[in-house]
């Protein structure tokens, strides 16, 4: 988790960038500054990257090029039509880069992988945490493959390009960063096809054979008197109950976001010991990455060696599947008639055992 402390260096110094883009003259200045501050506190080795020689001789020579080709009413220098306006477009570009270095080499040096996902969620963007995964682990293989192409002395080429597109796509249909390693089972099938009904007879199953389960499940309720109807999402664990969807008379369900919370730290509480981790219901809204995508992704990706079992809704299965790398012969539609259910739990109870050995 990022410290307050932590955290507060990094948004000042992603403000200050902010300014430096987007801002007047007086709030580049500003925002440069501020990163010049924040480097001079936090982390001075962070100006090694300002101390190279070639930087510099690229920095005058944008500043020079500024100076001749931009900008109006040049005057004469040493024989050379220079323009003040221009020489001051090419300073602040510096200015820009300086800062762009300087803040980039701070944030990189203090967020961590983890930092980083848990930062973006304390901002409100968690569904932005699929891209950020296959980001983070495409980026270092291209560093390395480049390098790796370099020192065999190929150019930087065509082949090379094909390579990491390839790359990007192996990376990204894996799931948004999930280890290929976690064993995730399906369920889908329509409405009251009896996917809880089957979630709960494995989960008690694995119990019996003393294999702690964890995770959550949907029980519907309806409300007569007062025209409603919703569901409640259940802890496994201790059977603590929150109410996650209700919705009144023809109107459209509203979430509680509390309950999405609560459901994601069940599971990150169960995945400490239990081996078995259920998840009902997995809909639209995990498809877009909100609802409990976030919860279930960073518990898979900290906890890889669990066995999850995910109810599915059907009329989403191909995005959901994308979404969390689901493989088709690991899941079981409820809908056909000769739908294999034993053979379903079996799996399921193998991958079990594997684990517990």
């Amino acid at each position: 988790m990022v410290e307050r402390s932590s955290l507060g260096k990094l948004l000042v110094v992603i403000a200050a960038l902010i300014l430096v883009l987007a801002g007047n003259v007086f709030a580049i200045l500003m925002g440069f500054l501020i990163v010049l501050t924040t480097a001079l506190y936090i982390d001075r080795s962070a100006f090694r990257k300002l101390g190279k020689p070639r930087f510099w001789l690229f920095s005058l020579s944008v500043v020079l090029l500024a100076g001749l080709l931009l900008g109006k009413n040049p005057r004469p220098v040493f024989g050379i039509d220079i323009s003040p306006d221009g020489l001051f477009a090419g300073l602040m570009m510096n200015v820009r880069a300086f800062s762009l270095v300087l803040g980039m080499v701070l944030i990189s040096r203090s967020l961590t992988r983890a930092r980083f996902l848990s930062l973006t969620t304390r901002l409100g963007l968690p569904h932005y945490i699929p891209a950020f995964q296959t980001a983070l682990e495409t980026l270092p293989r291209m560093k390395s493959a480049f390098k790796d192409s370099r020192q065999k002395g190929r150019l930087f080429g065509f082949d090379n390009l094909v390579d990491f597109i390839l790359l990007t796509g192996e990376l990204a249909s894996r799931g948004c960063g999930i280890p290929e390693r976690v064993m995730i089972f399906g369920i889908t099938g329509k409405r009251k096809a009896g996917k809880t009904s089957l979630m709960r007879k494995i989960g008690q199953s694995a119990s019996v054979e003393g294999i702690p389960v964890g995770g959550f499940i949907q029980e519907r309720y309806s409300n007569d008197e007062h025209f409603s109807c919703g569901f409640n999402v259940v802890s496994v664990a201790n059977g603590n109950t929150q109410m996650i969807a209700e919705k009144q008379g023809n109107a459209p369900f509203s979430f509680s976001e509390e309950a999405f919370i609560n459901a994601a730290s069940w599971l990150r509480r169960d995945a400490e010991g239990c081996q078995l981790l259920l998840v009902d219901e997995m809909g639209i809204l995990e498809a877009r990455g909100e609802g409990h995508a976030e919860g279930v992704i960073s518990t898979m990706i900290k906890h890889p060696d669990k066995v999850w079992i995910l109810s599915l809704r059907k009329d989403i299965l191909d995005e959901l599947m994308h979404s969390f790398g689901i493989k088709q012969e690991r899941i079981i539609n409820l809908d056909k008639e000769n739908a294999d259910r034993k053979g379903f739990v079996d799996a399921v109870l193998s991958a079990l055992r594997e684990i517990s050995v």
